[in-house]
Formats: structure tokens, C-alpha cells, sequence
């Protein structure tokens, strides 16, 4: 009984440790995506301005 409690236990344990790494993943993603859109925001200013000289 003590054995299956602690095989659950583990089990848990790792589930929780996936769950928090694919929470950091995603973050990581997601601003990653911001990063990108403001760059991409960024480098159309600077060629609009470049464009009007």
C-alpha cells in the first residue's frame, strides 16, 4: 500500500515538474512572439522614414 502511495507520489511530483517547465515554455514563447511583432513594428518606422529621404 505505502509503495503505491509513493509510486503516485512520484508520478505527481514529475507531473507537476512537466507542467511547470511547459509554463515556463510557453511564456518563453510567448514573448518571444512579442519580441518579433515589436521588432517587425520597429523596422517598418525606420524604412518608412528611410523611404522619405
Amino acid at each position: 500500500m505505502r509503495e503505491d502511495q509513493a509510486g503516485l507520489a512520484k508520478m505527481n511530483a514529475k507531473q507537476q515538474e512537466n507542467s511547470q517547465f511547459n509554463s515556463g515554455y510557453q511564456e518563453i514563447d510567448k514573448l518571444s512572439q512579442q519580441y518579433y511583432i515589436i521588432t517587425t513594428i520597429i523596422a517598418t518606422k525606420k524604412l518608412k522614414n528611410i523611404e522619405k529621404f
